[in-house]
């Protein structure tokens, strides 16, 4: 084990260069230090060294770079405040514990991939990333905890984290180039209740098991929307957005029985909504504009009359730029039922 002095002992030490760590006399060496004005690599290739712990590190100004080291279990940082550069945490099989507590501020992209063995990811200080923040194929993974982000000034990307149950950011406030969650397939809750704007797109797909969704305060998507397999979610309330950029596209969600987006009012290309077997209700009541196509179509369970009330509102309004569509090779939504309107709303009556 290689660990720093004791938090009695004052550290003032500033290594004014980037430094490598390839052995345990490098580790060693390093321990001094309370600030490092470059880059930080670990990169232990054959050494058998498995316990790094920094207890000095409280700044870095460059990139920290944990790549490919087979044999490293234990990397721990409990006074590393502020990365001016990235973090890459990438191809380390053996590592199970990672510890950031005191991150705070991370000025360049965040990167942790193909970490087999680690089951548990928290970051409770973490405020801010200042380019991408990418979570990506980690094998164990079940825990990834960052309550106080507020910020990503990149995309934010979640993605092929097989047993991963839970992304909750109680905090996040704002991704400015896009926020995805794909293909996590033991998902089952998704939860940034403070979000109101994305800057790029917003995707949600592939997640068979997700039935808690909370975007209570998304107001706009700058970019392309959708939500794709989401089989276990039977509800989908977007009651404060107002607008999306690009495409709006929800489809093949096998338990969706209620679609709602009752503010929203432009669509800047095409929204689609189809393959959506169960879906029996479908509220857009402010709608006003759909930039290109209106494809709602094979949505076995939604009467027919609710989506031509949809598509009427809109061309009395600033209208559709391309074409209608209500089937495809396959089905077309559902024909047996009547509509009107009161003010209530528009009921629905079925034979």
């Amino acid at each position: 084990m290689i660990n720093g002095c004791t938090a009695e002992e004052s550290c003032e030490e500033i290594l004014p260069a980037s430094f490598r760590i390839t052995n345990e006399a490098d580790a060693a060496a390093i321990l001094e230090f309370c600030e490092i004005s470059g880059d930080l690599t670990i990169d232990l290739g054959s050494s058998s060294l498995k316990d790094i712990e920094l207890l000095n590190l409280k700044s870095l100004g460059g990139v920290l770079r944990v790549a490919s080291n087979p044999d490293i279990e234990r990397l721990i940082f409990p006074l590393l405040d502020t990365i001016d550069g990235g973090l890459v945490i990438e191809g380390n099989k053996s590592l199970v514990e990672l510890g950031l507590d005191s991150l705070r501020l991370l000025g360049g992209p965040a990167l942790f991939r193909h970490n087999a063995s680690l089951q548990s990811l928290e970051i409770p200080a973490l405020e801010s990333v200042d380019l991408d923040l990418m979570l990506t194929s980690n094998d164990a993974l079940e825990l990834f905890s960052i309550p106080k982000l507020s910020l990503v000034l990149g995309a934010f990307v979640v993605s092929g984290n097989p047993v991963l149950e839970a992304l909750e950011y109680p905090e996040l406030r704002g991704v400015a180039k896009g926020l995805e969650a794909l293909y996590n397939p033991s998902l089952l809750r998704f939860s940034a209740p403070a979000l109101e704007e994305v800057g790029g797109g917003l995707a949600l797909g592939f997640l068979p098991l997700l039935s808690k969704l909370d975007l209570s305060m998304l107001r706009q998507v700058h970019g392309h929307f959708s939500m794709e397999k989401l089989n276990s979610l039977d509800v989908l309330e977007l009651l404060e957005l107002e607008a999306v950029g690009n495409n709006l596209w929800i489809l093949s969600n096998e338990g969706l029985v209620s679609f709602a987006t009752p503010d929203l009012v432009h669509v800047g290309t095409s929204l689609k909504v189809g393959l959506n077997p169960r879906l029996a209700v479908i509220r857009m009541s402010n709608l006003e504009r759909i930039g290109t196509d209106a494809l709602i179509f094979n949505n076995s369970g939604l009467p027919q009359c609710l989506v031509d009330a949809v598509i009427e509102d809109v061309q009395s309004a600033e209208g559709i730029g391309g074409k209608t569509q209500f089937c495809d090779l396959w089905g077309c939504n559902l024909d047996a039922c009547t509509c009107s309107r009161d003010l209530e709303g528009i009921m629905v009556a079925c034979e």
